[in-house]
């Protein structure tokens, strides 16, 4: 089920990335501009002696501009009932979480819905309606797993879903070769497209940027700038580089300074001086403050929002703002 940010490659593209996968497309309710229904509205598959239907839709109120996004739980119904007779209905919604709730009750015939977008990651949770809800998030951090309890399936209640896990994909499970592989091909192209609009000369320099850099301020602020190198931020670029990420535009804002900022810099091969976490990450472009110390240099802007920006659950699950700050205090 192509959400809007997908759709924004064009159906074409879709189709073919799609086809190289080995994973058909399916949207009950999307139209384009015309009016007609880019991809079927459903489909079914045999799984384990079961045949399971699935359904896909988009959010009306995410449709981007050029499509259309009929009511949804009218279009499952009608895309279920295009197929042949089923055990098992899986709703691929892609849809804000409030959403899943209200669809999976106004279609009982749905027995899981996996939900997608916001980058929300929840675990198997039974809805009012009976069926069970899951969402792995975004940027492949969570693996989905739901059983099947058979026993219950033969007594005639399609659907009981008998136990369901969130599997986070991180260092405690063995890499896999293949799929190493694929994303080591990817980061080779993505970082040669991103070295080639670099322009000779156009990384980020202390005499054309708004940013002073933390050689600057370790002049006067010397006490300071030591209990910065002593900080993990010292080192977050490092960090980045050592992972093969360095050029991941996702990434770079929250392991440098000033990225995606007009003081700062804009493309991620453009970093330069403004590596790692410094000063001004937090307390703010500090040239004019450089030219004349005098001049009042506002103080950083404090408080929690300021650190959640990078530190969200997602990315830093085990963040608690009072025991980071000690760690940066100075």
């Amino acid at each position: 089920m192509p959400g809007e940010a997908d759709l924004s490659l064009g159906v074409e593209r879709l189709r073919d990335l799609a086809a190289g996968a080995g994973v058909p497309l399916i949207a009950a309710n999307l139209r384009d501009g015309a009016g007609a229904a880019p991809f079927p509205a459903a489909t079914s598959v045999e799984l384990g002696g079961l045949r399971v239907g699935l359904v896909g839709v988009l959010s009306p109120a995410l449709a981007p501009a050029g499509w259309r996004a009929l009511p949804a739980a009218e279009a499952v119904r009608r895309g279920l009932a295009e197929l042949s007779p089923v055990d098992v209905v899986v709703a691929l919604a892609h849809e804000p979480p409030e959403e899943d709730a209200p669809l999976a009750a106004a279609v009982p015939e749905i027995d899981l819905l996996v939900g997608a977008h916001g980058g929300v990651a929840r675990a198997p949770t039974r809805l009012p309606s009976g069926a069970i809800a899951v969402r792995t998030g975004n940027k492949n951090r969570f693996l989905g797993r739901i059983d099947l309890d058979e026993a219950l399936l033969a007594r005639g209640r399609a659907g009981a879903w008998a136990a369901g896990t969130l599997q986070p994909l991180d260092a405690s499970l063995p890499p896999d070769a293949e799929i190493e592989a694929m994303v080591s091909r990817y980061r080779k192209a993505a970082d040669a497209r991103e070295l080639a609009r670099l322009t000779p000369g156009g990384e980020a320099r202390p005499e054309a940027s708004g940013y002073a850099g933390e050689r600057a301020c370790e002049r006067c602020h010397g006490a300071a700038a030591r209990s910065w190198r002593a900080s993990r931020h010292a080192r977050a670029f490092e960090a980045l580089a050592r992972v093969g990420s360095s050029l991941d535009p996702s990434c770079v804002g929250c392991h440098t300074t000033g990225f995606g900022e007009r003081a700062g810099y804009e493309r991620p091969a453009a970093v330069g001086f403004l590596a790692e976490v410094q000063c001004e990450a937090c307390h703010g472009p500090g040239k004019a403050h450089l030219a004349n110390p005098a001049a009042p240099y506002p103080p950083p802007a404090r408080g929690e929002a300021l650190c959640l920006r990078c530190h969200a659950a997602e990315r830093s699950p085990d963040f608690a703002y009072a025991a980071y700050l000690e760690r940066i205090r100075h």
